[in-house]
């Protein structure tokens, strides 16, 4: 999902350390209750994905219409889930409520609405059929 050189992080190594624990952990016969385990999961998508995001979007960030944009988006990934952040994030960018409102409007309406507009729904709809929306409880 980031590309280690955009992300500065030694991630190669990082994903070989966990493969080789992982390996390790299902000879010892816990394979999926340690990746489940939330300690690790909360590890994991901090090391993984919330820090090399920040780094990132910090590196990308020029002036303040980004800078909002950004915020947006990390508040939501640690929030709720990093991909809603994204979608919603996108949503919000292209139409023109954050972000670069000249660049809104070079953009077509299928550009500026539908599209964004079902990767929220699809996101958001998959978050609440298994649960990961905080307070809401699983539809399944």
């Amino acid at each position: 999902m980031i590309p280690a050189a955009i992300a500065k992080r030694p991630i190669p190594g990082g994903a070989l350390l966990t493969g080789f624990l992982c390996v390790f952990a299902a000879v010892l016969g816990y394979p999926m209750d340690l990746a489940i385990w939330e300690p690790v999961l909360r590890v994991a998508l901090l090391v993984g994905v919330f820090l090399p995001l920040l780094e990132a979007g910090m590196q990308m960030v020029k002036n303040a219409r980004n800078s909002q944009s950004a915020g947006i988006c990390m508040f939501a990934c640690a929030l709720v889930n990093p991909v809603f952040g994204w979608a919603i994030t996108m949503l919000l960018d292209n139409m023109g409520l954050i972000g670069n409102k000249e660049r809104t409007a070079s953009l077509s309406r299928t550009d500026r609405i539908a599209i964004p507009l079902t990767a929220v729904i699809i996101c958001v709809g998959a978050l609440a059929v298994v649960g990961q929306l905080p307070g809401i409880p699983a539809l399944l």
